[in-house]
């Protein structure tokens, strides 16, 4: 009996061997059945958000053409009659449109007849067409590539005085000069558009703008490392912009963050002060205009004094003159270097004509804070007009 102990151990040993052998196999995983490819589809794009009004035609520069009324139906029917002193008679359906001073303005006149006084204009406008002052500097916001400006303008008298448009303080477009002119450019670059009106005009406007496509694909934000640290103290400047508020230069604001935070401040960053706006540099310019009012220069003298007394320019004038621009330190467009002793300053003029000194009126002048008599200002790196006539 002992010599049969180890053939049956054997085979116990091969049966255990084979059970675990096969158990092992079936529980691994069997490999994945490849499916079919699909077929390939076209990449879906993300789409864009748009803004804006109906898209306008792009060109490569701001460039200007003078149009026929026709190429602008959106803007009425206008024609230039003649100046004062003499009669007008219009059709039916028209109405006049007149220049009149103290202030300076253009009104509608209905009826068929007008007799126009010595100093007056006289257009005949069919149609509504809402004729606005435009004098200096005015701003109408931001503008982008394709962006067009249609524009009728009235009572441009051809001379050195020249009306232009910038975007972000570059020029890009010149407007001709007459009694009626009829423009229109394309904007070539993204910027904050403005006029400047050097000599004061009647103008309709429009601004179209094609449509704006703003990307909606948002790159992930990345969470900043927060590291404890003390911030330090930023001073920001903001000088005051023209027309001004405030002969008192602008003062540095400082703002604290209290210390011992967690920020995502950097330990070192590096302070720079507010870009925009930029802080006017270099002189002022201004010239002596009797346009607004009406009037002419008579024999004498006419002083420019800062609102606190201090003089700032002298002009001897003659019978006749409208302007300042025979001045001995005018340039070729008439505008004379003044050095103030702030951005802005307020301005007040007086005038001797061998009857005592007055105070000139300042049609173009805004009220000033203190006590709200009229005044003109100046800016440096700006060329402001002031608009003058007799009390």
């Amino acid at each position: 009996m002992e010599q049969h102990r180890y053939p049956v151990f054997l085979i116990l040993l091969i049966f255990v061997s084979t059970f675990f052998l096969q158990a092992q196999q079936s529980c691994r995983p069997k490999p994945p059945t490849p499916s079919p490819t699909p077929p390939s589809s076209p990449t879906a794009t993300t789409s864009p958000t748009i803004t804006g009004s109906p898209t306008a035609t792009n060109t490569p520069e701001a460039t200007a053409q003078v149009l026929p009324d026709a190429g602008l139906e959106s803007l009425a029917e206008i024609d230039y009659l003649g100046e004062g002193g003499h009669d007008y008679t219009i059709p039916a359906g028209y109405y006049f449109l007149v220049k009149r001073f103290s202030p300076f303005r253009f009104e509608q006149v209905n009826g068929s007849d007008y007799h126009a006084a010595a100093n007056e204009r006289v257009w005949r406008v069919r149609g509504s067409i809402p004729i606005k002052v435009y004098d200096q500097e005015v701003s109408f916001g931001d503008v982008w590539v394709g962006c067009e400006i249609n524009y009728l303008q009235i009572d441009d008298d051809p001379d050195t005085r020249r009306n232009r448009w910038y975007i972000d303080g570059k020029f890009v477009h010149l407007m001709n000069q007459g009694m009626k002119v009829i423009g229109r450019f394309t904007v070539p670059f993204d910027g904050k558009l403005t006029l400047f009106a050097e000599d004061s005009i009647g103008a309709e406007i429009e601004l179209t703008c094609p449509q704006r496509i703003v990307s909606t694909n948002t790159p992930s934000p990345v969470p900043p490392t927060v590291t404890p640290t003390s911030t330090p103290i930023i001073s920001t400047h903001t000088p005051t912009p023209p027309p001004i508020t405030s002969v008192t230069p602008p003062v540095a604001v400082a703002t604290s963050v209290p210390t011992g935070t967690a920020t995502a401040v950097p330990p070192n960053p590096t302070i720079t002060p507010t870009a925009s706006p930029t802080v006017p540099r270099g002189p002022a310019y201004t010239r002596f205009n009797f346009e607004m009012a009406g009037q002419a220069g008579r024999n004498g003298t006419c002083f420019m004094h800062r609102d606190t007394g201090e003089l700032l320019l002298v002009w001897e004038m003659q019978d006749g003159w409208t302007d300042s621009s025979t001045h001995p330190l005018a340039d070729a467009e008439g505008w004379i270097e003044v050095h103030i002793p702030h951005p802005s300053v307020y301005v007040e003029v007086y005038c001797d004509a061998g009857e005592g000194i007055v105070r000139m009126n300042i049609h173009n002048g805004v009220p000033h804070p203190e006590d709200g008599r009229i005044v003109g200002w100046l800016s440096r790196g700006i060329r402001n007009a002031i608009e003058i006539g007799w009390p």
